[in-house]
């Protein structure tokens, strides 16, 4: 969220994102194996939308065989545009009850109780009177590295209880 103490503020504010000189920064973990980095250019609403990706880690998974953390960079500021992007890959974010794994075609990959895996990580653009770069950077909560490495303890712990009945 942004907000601007003046309407001035505001308009050049909004020049920014319409232009798109605002650089926007999310993290995302989401269901199944995603590789490498990739871009979505897929409309919403019939407006273009644009989303860059990067894969930053992978986790073994029961639930959902691989969870991947990855980068997401919105070109555009649609609504729901990352949730929407990263289901039209087959990758459903995790904890999302809209934008869920049923729209899929994967119904076991149903919405977590510990919330949406989705982190507004970053926010670039130049204040509106000086034009000085300003960068907001809000650090992803350890929660996100907790249910990676809980997502791969129970693999492990699967594995090597199989591992001792062969």
């Amino acid at each position: 969220m942004l907000a601007a103490k003046t309407r001035a503020a505001a308009a050049a504010a909004n020049h920014q994102f319409t232009m798109r000189m605002v650089e926007k920064e999310y993290v995302a973990i989401v269901a199944g194996r995603l590789e490498g980095s990739g871009k979505v250019d897929m409309p919403l609403a019939n407006q273009t939308a644009c989303t860059k990706f990067h894969v930053i880690k992978h986790a073994r998974s029961l639930k959902y065989g691989w969870v991947t953390m990855v980068k997401a960079l919105p070109e555009t500021g649609r609504k729901h545009q990352i949730r929407k992007h990263m289901l039209s890959l087959g990758h459903p974010i995790i904890g999302d009850k809209k934008y869920t794994g049923i729209s899929c075609g994967k119904p076991e990959w149903t919405p977590e109780p510990n919330g949406l895996m989705l982190w507004a990580r970053r926010l670039n653009f130049l204040h509106p009177e000086w034009q000085t770069p300003l960068d907001f950077v809000a650090e992803v909560p350890p929660r996100f590295d907790r249910f990676l490495a809980r997502e791969d303890e129970r693999w492990e712990n699967i594995s090597e209880t199989e591992t001792r009945h062969c």
